[in-house]
């Protein structure tokens, strides 16, 4: 693994290809990119891409967050929290990866939002499936946060550490579920860094 420096905040378009990890906490996790890279780059350059990533996830988000103004001073504080619980999250994806304990300082993050975050989930029972709620009454600027949290905290319970795996593609390093029946999948995306891949090896040497 490369050790990279801060990742550079670069504006970017979210589309379907962005969403490869098999959930939406790793995917919230890969919206820095080149992490194997000695020059990653943050997607997440403000809060109101943070919602308009958070618009096309698969995670359930109360309207409520919608109607945040995304140019508030407070929301680049909440933005620098995002960020935080992010790379705690993929700090502690590494862990299960390299087969190394926990950071101290992600666990520590992880459990501080964690208690943000159950302060306003209702655990719904009226029908079933049973679910947890992330609409109850709380702070609209943290919603976000709060719904990745406890969709963070119920993925790591059961992590599938056996098919966690980090793609090796040149100017990657995502992270993502191997959902394949054979669990052999080795590329985030078999038609990007699979492809850019097998298009280097077949360049002759000079």
């Amino acid at each position: 693994m490369v050790t990279a420096t801060s990742p550079n905040r670069t504006p970017h378009e979210f589309r379907s290809r962005d969403f490869r990890g098999g959930h939406p906490v790793i995917d919230f996790v890969n919206t820095v990119t080149a992490r194997n890279t000695t020059a990653p780059e943050d997607w997440l350059d403000s809060y109101a891409t943070l919602l308009r990533w958070a618009s096309l996830s698969a995670l359930t988000i109360p309207a409520g967050a919608a109607t945040v103004e995304a140019d508030r001073a407070d929301a680049q504080t909440e933005m620098r929290r995002c960020r935080e619980l992010r790379e705690a999250l993929h700090a502690t994806m590494t862990a299960v990866l390299d087969d190394v304990p926990v950071p101290r300082s992600a666990a520590a993050t992880l459990q501080a939002n964690w208690r943000h975050a159950a302060t306003h989930v209702h655990l719904e029972l009226s029908s079933t499936p049973f679910r947890l709620r992330h609409d109850q009454p709380g702070p609209a600027l943290s919603v976000v946060r709060r719904t990745l949290t406890a969709a963070a905290v119920e993925l790591l319970i059961d992590l599938p550490r056996e098919r966690i795996r980090r793609c090796p593609g040149e100017r990657c390093g995502w992270i993502f579920l191997d959902t394949s029946k054979a669990g052999r999948r080795r590329w985030c995306d078999m038609a990007t860094c699979g492809t850019a891949d097998k298009n280097r090896r077949r360049q002759p040497s000079p």
